[in-house]
């Protein structure tokens, strides 16, 4: 029997400040709970486009949470949060490509993006369409994901 360790290596030991730290992939539970409560990052996984104000205001803190489920030290945490923006990007793209690796992981998140695009939840009413994929985000707003 295939051991999923061998296939799929985790932890990945990535630059922390003058030391390394080890670091996973989200799991789909971790993935659709952090979803859940960062919404936005929906369009940012999958390569959609973000309100410019909610990417500004809600990254910071997404960021932070997804670090925080993949390593389980709240010291670790807290000095994660003082790293410069470099060293943090360089961590959550280590997170990043262990949680998206795979070949069907990326069409998924796009499937899962477009869904969300056609009933947006503060949009969705017994009289709207199923099918309207109308934005609340004003297109002067918008920003495209960097990965």
């Amino acid at each position: 029997m295939t051991d999923l360790r061998e296939l799929y290596p985790m932890p990945l030991a990535v630059p922390f400040g003058s030391g390394t730290v080890e670091v996973t992939g989200l799991s789909l539970r971790k993935l659709t709970a952090l979803i859940h409560q960062y919404p936005d990052l929906i369009g940012v996984l999958s390569g959609g486009k973000v309100a410019f104000n909610e990417l500004l205001s809600r990254v910071p803190d997404a960021a932070l949470a997804a670090f925080a489920l993949v390593v389980h030290d709240e010291e670790t945490v807290k000095a994660f949060d003082d790293l410069a923006f470099g060293q943090q990007a360089d961590i959550l793209g280590a997170i990043y490509d262990l949680t998206v690796g795979g070949k069907r992981a990326g069409p998924f998140l796009a499937s899962v993006a477009a869904q969300l695009r056609l009933t947006p939840p503060n949009e969705a009413s017994p009289n709207s369409s199923p099918n309207s994929t109308s934005s609340s985000v004003p297109a002067d707003t918008e920003a495209t994901s960097v990965t």
